[in-house]
């Protein structure tokens, strides 16, 4: 079989009659026809056909309670932009907090314990901030935007 790139061809129309077929092997899209006697074979790399994902970022400036304020008689949305990481005062990060978040879901974690406030007492020393912040990322009262 001959090798050869395409540099004056632009597009090839691959019908139905040639009977085509696609794989995926080694990081590579394989895809197979037959033309009459000719074996047609084209290969591409997979990362650049399907692009790998991207690492999503949280939206971190989710509103707060009162949505509307009034500002020189008008009224103006509110937006916290000092929510979770971007709080200068803040000790946790998302990634801290998913993990708080994952072993607050695992009931045989929870179990272990004799009550849930020793389960916000242990995760505060863990985590170094208070059992309140625990207990408010549990309900869902701060670090809202976090989601496991």
């Amino acid at each position: 079989m001959n090798h050869f790139a395409f540099q004056s061809i632009q597009s090839l129309q691959i019908t139905e009659e040639d009977k085509p077929t696609i794989d995926v092997t080694d990081g590579q899209l394989v895809l197979t026809a037959t033309r009459g006697e000719n074996k047609i074979m084209i290969t591409a790399p997979l990362d650049k056909i399907i692009p790998r994902p991207t690492q999503t970022t949280v939206n971190s400036t989710p509103t707060i309670g009162r949505t509307y304020r009034r500002t020189k008689g008008r009224m103006m949305p509110i937006t916290c932009k000092n929510v979770g990481e971007n709080n200068s005062n803040a000790k946790l990060n998302v990634a801290k907090v998913k993990e708080i978040k994952l072993l607050l879901s695992d009931t045989t974690f929870i179990d272990s314990y004799p009550s849930r406030s020793a389960v916000y007492k242990e995760l505060g020393k863990c985590y170094e901030v208070n059992s309140s912040c625990i207990y408010q990322i549990d309900n869902n009262l701060t670090w809202k935007h976090v989601s496991i």
